[in-house]
């Protein structure tokens, strides 16, 4: 099926609800029970709250993790006030939830700082997003230790000849936070 790529409302909630009614995630439909159209068509997608805390649940979907996190990342990093606080509680929120997903959510956090090396654009709310991982839920020893090695041999990368200072102060918290982890106390 052709999907339609039109700007008028109708169009565009045809395409989602094709995305939608695609997308499995554990078994059920992303967003069960509810007709696309009227959540579409409701002004609670006008929030920011109401959109993190339904779209974080895709994270579970292969296809679209890494896009997500890379959205997400941006958004934590801050271009409203309301985004930031919106997205912030929507990660915190499902991290704390979803415990079982904490080492996909780290592999797709190091894949973004990967893919967008020397980006500025989505590095530095990056190490903002790290930061309020490892301050916010606490990581079992191995996929903290496996986390934070591969963060700070990527990040010592980015750093490098950095005469940035924006970039510079936005990587000391995150590296402090780093230091829980034994493996990295001494690197």
């Amino acid at each position: 099926a052709v999907v339609s790529t039109q700007s008028t409302g109708a169009g565009e909630d045809e395409a989602l609800a094709m995305v939608m009614e695609r997308t499995k995630v554990g078994g059920s439909r992303v967003l069960a029970n509810d007709p696309v159209s009227a959540y579409i068509a409701s002004a609670e997608y006008f929030s920011p709250a109401v959109v993190f805390s339904r779209v974080m649940c895709l994270v579970q979907a292969e296809e679209y993790v890494c896009s997500l996190i890379r959205g997400l990342v941006v958004s934590i990093g801050g271009l409203t006030e309301s985004l930031v606080k919106a997205s912030s509680s929507a990660f915190v929120d499902f991290l704390e939830e979803n415990e079982d997903q904490h080492r996909k959510l780290c592999d797709s956090l190091i894949k973004v700082m990967r893919k967008d090396a020397k980006n500025d654009r989505v590095i530095v709310p990056m190490l903002k997003t790290v930061e309020l991982a490892l301050t916010s839920i606490m990581l079992e020893e191995e996929l903290g230790n496996y986390f934070i090695s591969e963060f700070v041999k990527l990040l010592k990368i980015e750093l490098t000849k950095c005469g940035n200072v924006p970039k510079l102060l936005a990587a000391v918290s995150p590296l402090s936070n780093c230091l829980q982890f034994s493996e990295n106390k001494c690197a």
